[in-house]
């Protein structure tokens, strides 16, 4: 499973990134019941953006991420699965914050 706080010297391409977001939507590789406990609020938490913490995930209304960073590296992927709407943002840079970068993605092309 490809996570957004992946060893960025392998890099998913594009289509590494749909095929994994595929897997959210469908019994194929990964069923709804584990699905839904990825996904289940576990923690609460008190971060910005975030109000729980699922299994990896960041839970926050509608909207589920995670993000990742290494030195010099940085990564989010924002989910939207009621719209079935995904934004990755990977950076080799450790500025700027990807996160707001991606939300400014979102805001242009989300349905």
């Amino acid at each position: 499973m490809i996570s957004t706080s992946i060893n960025l010297w392998t890099a998913p391409s594009i289509d590494d990134l749909a095929r994994w977001g595929a897997v959210w939507y469908g019994d194929r590789l990964l069923h709804r019941p584990w699905r839904d406990l990825a996904m289940a609020p576990a923690t609460r938490v008190d971060e910005p953006n975030v109000a729980f913490y699922g299994f990896g995930w960041r839970l926050e209304g509608d909207l589920q991420w995670h993000s990742g960073e290494s030195i010099g590296f940085r990564d989010v992927l924002l989910r939207w699965p009621a719209q079935r709407f995904t934004v990755v943002v990977q950076s080799n840079r450790n500025a700027p914050e990807p996160f707001a970068l991606a939300q400014r993605i979102a805001a242009l092309f989300k349905p």
